[in-house]
Parts: C-alpha cells; sequence; structure tokens
C-alpha cells in the first residue's frame, strides 16, 4: 500500500481469514503497511459482504515495523472482523501503529464494526500506538494483553487516540469498552500533552486487571473534544490492581474523569496505587460540574492508596458527582488509605490547572453533587465488619500507620448544612482541613492523639485483661486459661471494651470466672486501641 489512492490496496477475505499477515522471526522487520482499506468498499463507506478474522497481523518476535503513518492518507482503514481488526501477538516488539481507522469508514464518521479494535497480545511489548481513531469495536477498542506471573509483555504506550468517538472527538461512535488491560506491566495510557479522549464507550473507559507499574496521565475519559459530556457508559476507570498510577503532581499528568454513568474511578482490590492531580466530576476548568453519576472515587478491598499526596500539587479536584466524591468500603474494607491535599466539593479557583489545584488561592465556593444530599467522603464499614475497625485519621496527628486511613489537608464543600458531611466509620481526626459552605462553618481542628493506654496486672489468681489509657480508648484481645480442673484450654474474645477513663477512674478490668490460671504466667494476647485507632 500506501498514501495515496492509486497506491490503496482493497482487501477483504472470508470469516476467518488474516487479510495481512507477517510472520516470523526477528527478521519479519522494517514492513510498512499504509493506506489499505479492508473490508470496505471503494468508496470507503459500506462494508463488503464477507467478513475477515483478523484485518492486520504481526506475529511471532516481528519488530520495527509500522502500521499505518502520520501522512493523510497513510492510515489502513480496517472493519468487519470477527476477531482483532489489527492484531500483535507472540512477542512482537518496536512497532508503530498510527493514523489508522479501526471499526469506522474511511470518513470517520460512520462506525462499521470488528469484534476487537487494536490487540497486543502474548508479549507484545514496546510497541507504540499513537494517533488512531478506535471506535465501533464490539467488545474492545484497544486491548493490552500479557501473563501477570511472571509477567510477560509490558512497556506499550498508548497515546493521542481518540477511542469511542468520531473523527472530531464530538460524538459518540462506541465501544463496547475503551482500553482494556489484562496482565503484563508498565504499560502508559496517555502522557502530558498526548492523552487519548476515551468517551462515549457502551461500558468502562479504561480497565486495568491487572496491570502493575500502569501509568495513566493525561488523558480525557467521559468529555468530548470541546469539554463537553460525552461520558462512558461504565466507569471511568476501574482497577483490580496493585501499583497502578492515575495522574500525577506535574501539571498535564492529571486526567479528567468526568460525566461516566457509574464511577469516575473505581478500585476493587489491589495495593499501593496513586490517584493524583486529576479532575473527577468537573469541566477542564473545575468551574462548572459535570459529575460521574455516582462517586467520583470509590475504593474496595484495597491496601495502601494514596488520594493525593504530601505536595500540594499532587492534591485532586473531586467535586459535582452523583453521590459520594469518595467512598471508601462501600462492599469489602479497604485500609491504609491516605488522603491529603485534595479538594472536595469546591470549585477549583480562577487559574487552577491539572496537577496544581491545590497549589492555587484557597476557593471560595462550594460546588454542589448532582445528586445532593450526599456526603463528600462516606466510610461504609465501621467498627462491627472485617479483622480490623476502619479508622479516619488526619496525617499530621502522628497516629500509628497501620491498619488507620488518614484524612488531612483537605480542602472541603459541605452538603445539607452540616460541617461534616461523614457519617459512617470509627474515630475521625480532622487536624489541619479546611472546610467551605454556604453557611461558613469554620475549619475542624483537633489536637494530637493522646498516651496510648497503660497495662494494669489481673486480680491474683484469675484470669483476664486489665487496662487503663485516655478518653475514647478501648481494649481488645483474647484471654487465654483451662478449666477448673485442668481439663480443656478455655479462650475468651474481647472486642473494643471500653475503658473507664471518667474522673477517678481506674481503668477497665475483665475477668473470666470459668477459668484457672495456667502454669507458671498466664497466656494474655491483646491490643488497645485509642482514640486514632
Amino acid at each position: 500500500g500506501g498514501s495515496s489512492a492509486a497506491s490503496r490496496n482493497l482487501v477483504w477475505a472470508g470469516a476467518n481469514q488474516v487479510v495481512i499477515s507477517i510472520y516470523g522471526s526477528s527478521s519479519a522487520s522494517n514492513n510498512l503497511i499504509q493506506g489499505n482499506w479492508i473490508g470496505v468498499d471503494v468508496t470507503g463507506t459500506n462494508p463488503l459482504p464477507a467478513t475477515v478474522g483478523v484485518g492486520i497481523e504481526l506475529s511471532l518476535n516481528s519488530s520495527n515495523n509500522t502500521i499505518g503513518g502520520a501522512v493523510s492518507g497513510a492510515g489502513n482503514v480496517v472493519v468487519g472482523a470477527t476477531q482483532d481488526a489489527i492484531e500483535l501477538n507472540g512477542n512482537c516488539g518496536g512497532n508503530l501503529i498510527q493514523g489508522n481507522y479501526v471499526g469506522v469508514d474511511a470518513t470517520g464518521t460512520r462506525g462499521l464494526g470488528n469484534i476487537y479494535g487494536i490487540a497486543l497480545l502474548y508479549g507484545a511489548s514496546g510497541n507504540l500506538v499513537v494517533s488512531n481513531l478506535v471506535s465501533s469495536n464490539l467488545y474492545v477498542g484497544i486491548e493490552i494483553s500479557g501473563n501477570y506471573s511472571p509477567p510477560t509483555g509490558g512497556g506499550n504506550i498508548v497515546i493521542g487516540n481518540k477511542i469511542g468517538t468520531d473523527k472530531t472527538g464530538m460524538f459518540s461512535i462506541p465501544n463496547g469498552s475503551g482500553i482494556f488491560v489484562l496482565g503484563g506491566s508498565s504499560n502508559q495510557i496517555g502522557g502530558i500533552g498526548l492523552g487519548n479522549l476515551i468517551s462515549g464507550n457502551n461500558g468502562t473507559g479504561i480497565n486495568i486487571e491487572p496491570g502493575p507499574y500502569t501509568l495513566i496521565q493525561g488523558n480525557w475519559i467521559g468529555i468530548n473534544s470541546s469539554g463537553g459530556l460525552l461520558g462512558n457508559g461504565g466507569d471511568g476507570l476501574f482497577a483490580s490492581s496493585d501499583l497502578v498510577q492515575i495522574g500525577g503532581g506535574v501539571t498535564g499528568q492529571g486526567n479528567v474523569i468526568s460525566g461516566n454513568q457509574v464511577y469516575g474511578i473505581y478500585f476493587y482490590g489491589g495495593t499501593s496505587n496513586v490517584i493524583q492531580g486529576n479532575f473527577i466530576g468537573t469541566d477542564l476548568t473545575g468551574q462548572l460540574a459535570m459529575g460521574n453519576t455516582y462517586d467520583g472515587i470509590s475504593l474496595d478491598g484495597t491496601y495502601g492508596t494514596w488520594v493525593g499526596g504530601t505536595n500540594a500539587s499532587q492534591g485532586n479536584l473531586i467535586s459535582g458527582n452523583g453521590t459520594e466524591g469518595i467512598c471508601i468500603g462501600r462492599y469489602a474494607p479497604s485500609t491504609n488509605v491516605t488522603i491529603v491535599n485534595n479538594w472536595v466539593g469546591v470549585a477549583a479557583p480562577a487559574g487552577g490547572g491539572l496537577g496544581s489545584v491545590a497549589a492555587q488561592t484557597a476557593p471560595t465556593s462550594h460546588l454542589p453533587k448532582m445528586g445532593e444530599p450526599f456526603t463528600e467522603i462516606c466510610v461504609s464499614f465501621d467498627n462491627t465488619y472485617g479483622t480490623y475497625p476502619l479508622y479516619i485519621n488526619a496525617i499530621d496527628t502522628a497516629c500509628p500507620p497501620a491498619p488507620p486511613n488518614w484524612i488531612a489537608d483537605n480542602v472541603f464543600g459541605s452538603c445539607n448544612n452540616s460541617p461534616v458531611d461523614i457519617p459512617n466509620g470509627g474515630s475521625f481526626g480532622w487536624s489541619g482541613n479546611t472546610l467551605i459552605s454556604p453557611n461558613g462553618f469554620p475549619p475542624i481542628v483537633t489536637s494530637g492523639p493522646p498516651a496510648p493506654p497503660a497495662m494494669t496486672l489481673n486480680t491474683p489468681d484469675q484470669v483476664g485483661i486489665g487496662a487503663s489509657g485516655p478518653a475514647n480508648s478501648a481494649m481488645s484481645g483474647t484471654i487465654y486459661g483451662v478449666s477448673p480442673f485442668g481439663s480443656a484450654w478455655l479462650y475468651t474474645p474481647l472486642e473494643n471494651i471500653p475503658l473507664n477513663t471518667g474522673p477517678g477512674g481506674t481503668g477497665a478490668q475483665t475477668v473470666d470466672p470459668t477459668m484457672s490460671p495456667l502454669a507458671g504466667n498466664d497466656l494474655l494476647s491483646c491490643c488497645f486501641t485509642d482514640p486514632c485507632g
């Protein structure tokens, strides 16, 4: 093929057939596939009656090939595939996929469809997918699939594509979902000035399950090319993975994730994930609500997630969403969540940009959610659920790092004329947070944590646990002993027994009269919970 009409091939084949295939070892390299129309007639607008299996396939270590190109006419049109429109599989690396129309006609305005769009499979690594129009694919627009353990495949870069829209980026021509990462590691989706437009899809915008070290930056997810609403039908971004970074602290690294029909960002499981510098539920300016239908961010079953960061520029703007701004543990408990330096439920100040929101002048207006009244932050699992209680604490109160979650140095809007809109959970610390509300509630500040409880000795010849400590403290654990005649082991579990710490209080002591002491020292297992959790 080539970039001119005269050099274009008009190609199609029977069902389950591969139309163009480069198959071989590393010697199958440096090939150019350009300007071909696969699956359409000579007008480029009507599908041919016979379908194809795979449109263009590179396999078995094929490397440094180009599919499409940057000049006008160099891109291929690939429609009607019953499998993948463009497929790289078997350790293919260093290939360029650029400027193609995948699933749409030659005008870029009509969806003709494939089953899958662009697929990087079975160890494909180090490939660049840039400036393609990928729409009207039944299941997924762009799929990256590799092994998770041991990891194979990865290091692919997906930038500057329109996924789920027409060529203008203004109107929806939906894929089933936008981008799906399934295994492999260290893939990059977007970048500073290189983001993808991932909008108008029937399902999720980006799906990561799993994809450790995936970097997602600078993308517009749920808005059109002019910044108006063009939401995805599912979550803006769903992840069930470790070590995913969404956004960053440098201007331009943050994503705009707004107008999606479920959550903005939803993590189900995963450890050490980072969400920074994003606009979630607003327009590009941060001044107008363009909320996701439900939560801005929802975390279930996660550990060690950071929402925001210790630098002001790492904070997220999370406003205008239909239910909670941030929800922790609606369906499964999440621990060690740190929520720092975010703006929740407020409008960004004039001049505030992605990655630098919290570094600007403090806001003066509350940006309400679509579904008022709801909370800015909701903690659904409290002390009655799970092995550990779930606590929300301020990071600057020096509370122990496990297992609590931390909320500190955020700016909050207020709903329902309430100065604090966090209805559930355990013990709450609010040191350093600023509250903005229509009624002008002042900031809420708490002092640092009191000293931990001190353990006291049990009454002689009895089995139990005793302690004294500051207000709002509790003790939990297990008392071990034997039956009065020494014939059986006994144990009594304790959970969150409040310490008697009022005036003249002597602490609390729990004794089990059915037990006798063990020979030698009593065997005790206990822990203490102070107001910081």
